[in-house]
């Protein structure tokens, strides 16, 4: 077909996406500034398929902290697919998201709010109020909240993600460990501080028991090397205890402020992360990655 064919747009997005999952930013750009090229040329500037390029895109660009180019093509994908679907189709609602994100990361917080409101509302409309499609727009709401001082709000808001989160993830994974912090932040700024302090507990557990079967495996110590050793890392082992199989060392116990400050400051950019990755769709799983589920 040729290096531009209107075939080869769609294999190189794949391709971008997956040197956006290997964090190689400048490359996943490339590749998709030359799939918009070449649906551009193909299918004309305001085609529902550029529209798909423009937001990848445009996340691309929020990853290389270029925000405002990140605006402008989500702008621009903004306005197609309100011409292609009307305004008050799902696949607007997603691009409202996003777009709502840019606008909060160059310190808009009122088109932020306003387009993550009008988000919610389309798709709660087309999903249902508990469907794993709006939280994106809970999550970017409570955050918004959180910054204008509405702890309430932000509250209500997370308490509705927090079940949503339990039964599309299950009850320990790790974004429901990072809500529940941020949830935890939000009852410590309203004064609950017993509250606080037994959500805080609650994702610790959590994010331990995570790290615990990460590095033994889902059947616990005894029953397998680590998963990152082998025989030859036990053997390694071994020979540094004298013989014997040095126990894995038991998490080391953090003061209650330790976690606090800890947990408070991972939940927000962790809880952002994931919600990131869900806001643009399958189309887009690579471009982000919670590393708390390494």
């Amino acid at each position: 077909f040729g290096p531009s064919h209107r075939t080869v747009a769609p294999t190189l997005v794949n391709l971008a996406i997956a040197y956006g999952a290997l964090r190689q930013l400048e490359r996943q750009r490339e590749l998709l500034e030359r799939a918009l090229r070449i649906n551009e040329r193909e299918y004309g500037p305001d085609h529902r398929a550029v529209a798909t390029t423009l937001v990848n895109l445009g996340s691309s660009y929020g990853r290389l902290g270029d925000i405002e180019k990140q605006r402008l093509v989500l702008e621009r994908a903004l306005k197609i697919k309100q011409r292609e679907y009307g305004p008050e189709h799902a696949e607007v609602a997603n691009a409202l998201v996003i777009l709502g994100t840019a606008y909060g990361d160059l310190g808009d917080t009122e088109r932020h709010q306003e387009f993550l409101e009008r988000a919610l509302r389309i798709q709660e409309r087309h999903y249902g109020p508990e469907h794993h499609q709006i939280l994106p727009a809970l999550g970017g709401l409570s955050m918004v909240h959180g910054r204008l001082g509405n702890f309430t709000r932000k509250r209500e808001l997370l308490e509705r993600m927090v079940p949503i989160m339990e039964r599309e993830f299950g009850a320990e994974h790790c974004n429901v460990a990072v809500t529940l912090a941020e949830l935890a932040s939000a009852f410590g700024d309203m004064g609950d501080i017993e509250r606080q302090q037994e959500l805080l507990e609650r994702s610790r557990l959590i994010e331990e028991r995570g790290a615990f079967q990460r590095f033994y495996g889902s059947e616990g110590p005894g029953s397998a090397a680590p998963k990152d050793g082998g025989a030859d890392a036990s053997a390694s082992g071994a020979e540094r205890s004298g013989g014997r199989v040095a126990a894995a060392p038991a998490p080391e116990k953090r003061q209650e402020g330790d976690d606090r400050m800890i947990l408070r400051q991972l939940a927000s950019a962790a809880l952002r992360c994931a919600l990131a990755v869900a806001a643009v769709g399958p189309k887009l799983a690579g471009l982000g990655h919670c590393r708390l589920c390494s």
